[in-house]
């Protein structure tokens, strides 16, 4: 009966995936009851060329320079539910123009797919948009109520967790739903990650977002710089270092680039993140 659940659940979760081509890769880890899990992160992009509405890469009259600081906190309630959330500062500029300011607040819930085993879970978000920008009119983050469902699966005969060797592979896909009539957006991402030794750890992901609706619509613009966080197309590859910086820290540093898209940059990023476990 198990294993017809997890085939069940894996071809569930392909068939998500083949329907898009993420935004930022999702945890999907249950914590201990009453455990806390601190992320704060660093995020650099930089595009020359967007994909136009016919997903053509074109130039840009300016050069975009975005910079995203989050902050992301969980909270372990018991054994079957983890409380979450998280907000962002970003500041988007293209040449002379230039807006920046907190983005949305995300908070959720996480609940077990497998009673047995963890990081195979389901969570339910809702995304609250926080402000405008200081510098100017455009909306930072969505600028939209907004909720999101999502379901993840980790598979292999290692956790990757507590320094274990081994590796696995990770499913996630999500459905973001915005008021009014803006495009719902489908996101979805297989990692693969490698324990190359006890303290570190590898990983490769590919990510898509795709539009369900209006995938025709105007950019919400800085200039020529996407700011609108839906009612795009768009599919990168990632790949990341994790390692074990002190007793209680971990650091990840990831790469990304955008290899098709349409209604968004042609953009590469590098993301610094920290984070760390906490119990009562």
């Amino acid at each position: 009966m198990r294993i017809y659940k997890t085939l069940v659940f894996l071809l569930c979760m392909a068939g998500l995936l083949l329907g898009m081509s993420g935004k930022a890769l999702a945890d999907n880890w249950m914590r201990s009851e009453g455990e806390s899990y601190y992320k704060a992160g660093a995020e650099y992009d930089t595009a020359q060329n967007r994909w136009n509405q016919d997903n053509d890469s074109i130039k840009m009259s300016c050069t975009a320079k975005n910079w995203k600081l989050t902050q992301a906190y969980e909270y372990g309630m018991s054994y079957y539910q983890t409380f979450f959330g998280s907000i962002d500062y970003r500041d988007r500029s293209c040449g002379n123009n230039e807006a920046s300011g907190i983005g949305d607040l995300s908070l959720g819930i996480r609940r077990r797919l497998d009673i047995y085993r963890n990081g195979r879970t389901w969570e339910a978000a809702v995304i609250i948009p926080t402000g405008y920008s200081t510098k100017g009119t455009a909306q930072i983050g969505s600028g939209l109520y907004g909720l999101r469902l999502g379901a993840f699966g980790s598979f292999g005969d290692k956790t990757l967790t507590g320094g274990e060797y081994g590796s696995n592979v990770e499913l996630g896909a999500n459905i973001y739903i915005w008021e009014g009539t803006a495009s719902e957006e489908l996101s979805g991402y297989i990692k693969y990650n490698f324990a190359a030794t006890q303290e570190s750890h590898f990983y490769a992901a590919l990510e898509g977002d795709y539009a369900l609706i209006d995938r025709n619509k105007n950019l919400t613009t800085v200039a020529v710089n996407q700011v609108s966080d839906y009612g795009y197309d768009r599919l990168n590859v990632r790949f990341g270092y994790s390692r074990r910086a002190t007793l209680y820290w971990r650091v990840a540093v990831e790469v990304t680039d955008v290899v098709w898209g349409r209604n968004t940059n042609d953009s590469r990023s590098v993301t610094i993140n920290f984070s760390r476990n906490f119990l009562d």
